[in-house]
């Protein structure tokens, strides 16, 4: 799948450079008074529009604090004193990183349409941080449940409330740099006046592409501060290394490389009463959507989880609605192919759409399971329950199954030719004695050979899961 925000940010240099040029040209050909004008247009415009974008930027990862922060204590709520504490100090430390970035935003803002949003989003900061550290004290001194249920309640307030006020901060932000870039126009036709004695058609050129410049600059900056967040939106959902390894009866391992900036795979692992739900899915194109898009459909299956919703038709009629309203409320085209792979007393559940589930038995005999009937794309269809169904296959000790994206099986080699499901079959049974860990960089090395170093065109995600 290609980029399209990667597209579009090469568009945008490229204009920049033959923009640039253009200028370069017609200012050799006028006199010196004409380019120092056009040079103050020109730095007027760069100061004016970066700081729209920098106040948006800053808004925008606050937000993503505040999800951090909130992901954090959600995960250490219901957990006992030693596990809950570790990560309550991990949001402790997301919440400091707000600070800074609220009080640069309210100097920046000084004398802008954005200045009040900020301020209140300063001292929405300052609310936030003071509730989340009190309801963290209190799990630190095991509080009683009442006070902690009251103060989480209070964290929950201020993290809503910093919520809206980001969202306010974020808007006001772009409108600030839209404003400042009327300011640049006008700066561009007082440098028109300025030279008109000199070359009126060349000025008028100048003005022009200043005018021009200021918006790819405008452009440049939103579509930076857009991948920023969406790399680490991407990073936020992903499981970690020590997590996997925690899993309890199994032998996980995972690995994901996106081909451009921000990618469109998603995986997860989910540890429950009733055994280990492994997820793994690719949303099509890239960028901020596409993150967005990951992080929801990661929070429902989670959801989901928590709830004790199992029913597999349910959960993925579930998990359709969500995507399918969201992405005509984002005004996108984006869907994803999802499968979930249920491992419980030897046995996994597999049901969703998504590439093959490969499993190499003990005895090093290869099956292919097919998911192609299993369900259908989530965000296409309104309703997708006739589409739903389950396969159940047995995994033993020394078996080991494999899931991967399309990114993995369609890399191609400097000659064009793909790797293909028949390489990803011998990689695995190849190496299926191996630990889960072995196995993963096996095959990734293997594809890497074969690739010869010739750039990804998709996202490469693999799952390697063992009975322990």
């Amino acid at each position: 799948m290609a980029s399209n925000l990667h597209r579009s940010l090469t568009s945008v240099r490229i204009r920049l450079i033959v923009g640039l040029t253009a200028i370069l040209l017609v200012v050799l050909g006028i006199a010196i008074n004409g380019f120092w004008a056009f040079a103050a247009m020109r730095s007027s415009a760069y100061n004016a529009t970066s700081v729209g974008g920098t106040l948006n930027s800053i808004g925008l990862e606050i937000q993503v604090h505040n999800l951090e922060t909130y992901r954090l204590i959600e995960l250490a709520r219901g957990q006992n004193q030693e596990r809950a504490l570790p990560r309550l100090e991990e949001a402790a430390l997301e919440i400091e990183e707000m600070k800074p970035l609220s009080g640069r935003a309210v100097r920046l803002s000084r004398g802008t349409m954005a200045e009040e949003q900020f301020r209140q989003l300063n001292s929405d900061v300052a609310a936030f941080s003071q509730a989340a550290d009190a309801y963290i004290e209190l799990v630190r001194r095991n509080g009683s449940s009442g006070d902690v249920a009251n103060a989480f309640g209070r964290y929950t307030e201020a993290a809503n409330a910093l919520r809206n006020s980001g969202d306010d901060a974020a808007q006001a932000g772009r409108n600030a740099g839209i404003e400042s870039a009327m300011q640049v126009q006008k700066t561009g036709q007082r440098a028109s006046v300025v030279g008109t004695a000199i070359s009126v058609t060349a000025i008028c050129a100048i003005v022009l592409l200043g005018y021009m410049i200021a918006r790819m600059l405008r452009e440049y900056s939103r579509m930076g501060a857009e991948l920023a967040i969406a790399q680490r939106l991407q990073r936020m959902i992903l499981p970690g290394v020590e997590e996997i390894r925690a899993v309890p009866g199994m032998d996980i391992a995972a690995f994901t490389e996106s081909a451009t900036e921000v990618g469109g795979d998603y995986f997860d692992v989910i540890v429950g009463a009733s055994g280990v739900t492994c997820s793994i899915g690719d949303v099509t194109g890239h960028g901020l959507e596409s993150g967005v898009i990951a992080i929801m459909v990661q929070t429902a299956v989670r959801t989901l989880h928590a709830a004790g919703i199992t029913d597999t038709g349910e959960v993925f009629e579930m998990l359709n609605r969500v995507v399918y309203d969201n992405v005509r409320r984002m005004n996108c085209d984006r869907n994803l192919t999802l499968c979930l792979l249920r491992c419980q007393n030897n046995t996994v559940t597999i049901s969703g759409q998504h590439e093959e589930v490969l499993i190499v038995r003990a005895n090093g005999s290869l099956e292919r399971h097919d998911t192609l009937e299993l369900g259908f794309p989530l965000g296409l269809e309104k309703t997708i329950s006739r589409f739903v169904a389950e396969a159940r296959v047995p995994l033993a000790d020394g078996d080991v199954m494999v899931a991967y994206t399309d990114g993995v099986t369609e890399a191609i080699n400097k000659s064009g030719a793909m790797f293909g499901i028949e390489r990803l079959c011998e990689a695995v049974r190849t190496h299926h004695s191996l630990p889960a860990d072995h196995i993963r960089d096996a095959v990734i090395g293997t594809v890497r050979e074969f690739t010869g170093g010739t750039p990804a065109l998709d996202d490469i995600s693999l799952l390697v899961i063992k009975p322990a």
